[in-house]
């Protein structure tokens, strides 16, 4: 039988510590169930984006984005004490979404440049147009 191992999890909102929840779990955790068991104790999370993060011995946030980093993220709280303790921030405008609507938005001042596309959106360049010295056939929009 797995050893159930305790969690404290401190939800923050807008920088600011909103909530604080407990919950056990086997000690065979992988990020996703963590993800999970972090989206039931705090259900208002269900459709937001959010990170996790742990404090490490010089006082550093650390990301969990994947397994290896919740090993060990694991092995340094267990130094400290028997609770693992995490940090959730529920991100308002994640840096990916905001890549999103740059690509789908494009550049529609300025002149059009016919049969060149820009190496960087894959699209027909409009506008500014950047080229390498260097490089052929190289191309960006601005």
């Amino acid at each position: 039988m797995d050893k159930s191992l305790p969690f404290k999890v401190y939800l923050h909102i807008g920088g600011k510590q909103q909530e604080v929840r407990r919950f056990c779990c086997d000690e065979n955790i992988d990020v996703g169930t963590l993800n999970k068991n972090i989206k039931e104790i705090f259900s208002h999370l269900e459709d937001k984006e959010f990170v996790i993060k742990w404090e490490d011995e010089e006082g550093d946030k650390v990301d969990i984005s994947n397994d290896q980093e919740l090993m060990l993220a694991m092995k340094e709280m267990k130094k400290i004490g028997s609770v693992y303790k995490l940090d959730v921030h529920i991100l308002e405008n994640p840096w990916w979404k905001q890549v999103e609507v740059k690509k789908t938005s494009q550049n529609s001042s300025g002149e059009e440049h016919p049969g060149i596309i820009c190496f960087c959106c894959h699209q027909q360049v409009k506008g500014f147009r950047y080229k390498c010295v260097i490089c052929p056939n190289y191309d960006m929009c601005g």
